[in-house]
């Protein structure tokens, strides 16, 4: 309903996960002169629905501060007298929540030592907090909600933990990595955009029990911690390119 002679559309997710209706949406991908998405891996998806338009596909990555993230991290300290697991996203299914509880459940079971931090809102969480009372983890497993400065808790993190069931491209994942955090995340389909399995994070199966040995793993293997971050610290850093490419589109 826009008068514009060039119109950019954007899509922040693997389409081929998101349910949609591929004819239905054709009619309003053709009235746009390109359309925006994160990772390759999002563009190849886009791809292969749509094999007519494969050209109006362009990749813009997210765009991260190092400077600003580091400055907001250093604004407070998060204290805790046990290592602290953090996820960051929407109670949503999409985000895997209730496989993390079931994993949580698992690493008590094995006395690990933890707190696992959720930060962020949504319509799952009622069923989240149903689900961690039932299993008895009210002190290990905490839905903190929405924080308006959610880097203190990202550079207190021992560990940052991706458990979704599918992502285009996580800006929560970038910014951990920004920040040199150990990662360990579900290998939903475009993970490989983000995280090289044991390079620059840990890449599991879609599992509560693979989730919480490689979630074990990490927390026990002072070796390994130490080799993702300084593989982290040698990861080059994506704005220029990314805002580049953000330009070139327009």
């Amino acid at each position: 309903f826009v008068t514009a002679p060039t119109k950019i559309g954007f899509i922040h997710n693997d389409y081929t996960q998101l349910g949609l209706d591929a004819a239905f949406d054709l009619p309003y991908f053709e009235q746009l002169t390109s359309v925006a998405t994160v990772s390759s891996g999002c563009v190849a998806s886009l791809a292969a629905v749509f094999p007519s338009l494969k050209a109006q596909f362009k990749l813009v990555p997210n765009i991260v501060s190092a400077p600003l993230i580091n400055q907001m991290a250093a604004a407070e300290t998060i204290a805790s007298p046990v290592p602290i697991l953090l996820s960051i996203g929407r109670l949503h299914e999409q985000k895997g929540f209730d496989l993390a509880i079931a994993a949580a459940s698992l690493l008590v079971d094995q006395g690990i030592s933890f707190v696992w931090y959720v930060l962020g809102e949504g319509g799952a969480r009622a069923a989240l907090e149903q689900q961690i009372a039932t299993a008895g983890l009210a002190s290990h497993f905490i839905l903190l909600g929405v924080k308006e400065n959610p880097y203190p808790y990202l550079k207190a993190a021992a560990v940052y933990v991706q458990p979704s069931r599918y992502e285009g491209k996580s800006i929560a994942l970038d910014e951990a990595k920004l920040l040199k955090k150990p990662i360990v995340v579900t290998n939903f389909s475009t993970v490989q955009d983000q995280i090289t399995d044991g390079v620059t994070g840990v890449v599991v199966d879609f599992d509560a029990a693979s989730l919480a040995a490689g979630l074990v793993r990490v927390l026990t293997d002072s070796a390994l911690r130490t080799s993702l971050v300084r593989h982290l610290e040698h990861e080059p850093e994506a704005p220029v390119s990314a805002l580049a490419s953000f330009y070139e589109l327009l």
